[in-house]
């Protein structure tokens, strides 16, 4: 008897709040956890339109609550870039995402991640000064904010 893959027997159930699980696979379900699913969305609203993304700049401002993680199991962190893919953002800014912007090694990991985005990164990043103590350089901080901006935009980006 042939053993049968486990995508054939199983699905991802996420959980969502006043959306029921999924008893089987269906069109439009997420095959895995790091699969965005915002069906749930659609009584809600229409989608956003589609934006000439040379003329026009879509900015996300969110509320990251302590999961923008540079570092470890970043599954917080594919969902926030799939998000900014799918919705066409150039311009990102999560709020509280608690990092130390006085460690520039930070700088270089943040610019990698968004690099699935777009090979041309600017960010700009601020800590409080709190950060310049050694005690605390290689931990996260409250008090930090960032502002990462992608492709064509970031080459127009002005201080």
């Amino acid at each position: 008897m042939r053993q049968r893959k486990i995508s054939e027997w199983t699905c991802n159930k996420p959980f969502i709040a006043g959306v029921p699980s999924l008893t089987h696979p269906t069109a439009g379900a997420p095959t895995n956890a790091r699969q965005p699913f915002t069906d749930h969305l659609t009584p809600y609203g229409t989608p956003l339109p589609l934006i000439h993304r040379t003329k026009f700049l879509r900015v996300i401002f969110q509320n990251t609550r302590h999961s923008f993680q540079l570092r470890g199991d970043g599954i917080d962190m594919s969902n926030f870039i799939a998000n900014i893919q799918s919705l066409g953002a150039q311009m990102v800014v999560p709020i509280s995402p608690n990092i130390n912007w006085f460690n520039k090694n930070n700088w270089s990991k943040t610019k990698q991640v968004f690099r699935v985005l777009s090979q041309h990164i600017h960010l700009s990043a601020v800590s409080s000064h709190i950060g310049l103590q050694n005690d605390y350089f290689h931990t996260s901080l409250i008090g930090s904010t960032a502002i990462i901006t992608m492709d064509l935009w970031s080459s127009k980006v002005s201080h």
